[in-house]
């Protein structure tokens, strides 16, 4: 299983590989896989149990909302 730490240690290579790239493709590709490694940090944070829960604002947002029957 990856762990927070080594997604973003492989974020941090691929914006070292975009830093280095010949080609705006490849810089864009590069940024583009930083971004994801980045995301998973989030994934990798919910199956780490030592490391606190955050609160996602998706569950923040939808907390308002009325129930159907509640009209």
């Amino acid at each position: 299983m990856t762990t927070v730490d080594e997604c973003l240690e492989y974020a941090r290579e691929c914006l070292r590989w975009a830093a280095e790239a010949k080609t705006e493709y490849e810089r864009h590709a590069f940024f583009k896989m930083a971004r994801a490694w980045t995301s998973a940090t989030r994934l990798a944070s919910d199956d780490d149990p030592a490391r606190p829960q955050a609160h996602h604002r998706s569950s923040a947002k939808n907390s308002h909302k009325a129930s159907p029957g509640a009209r």
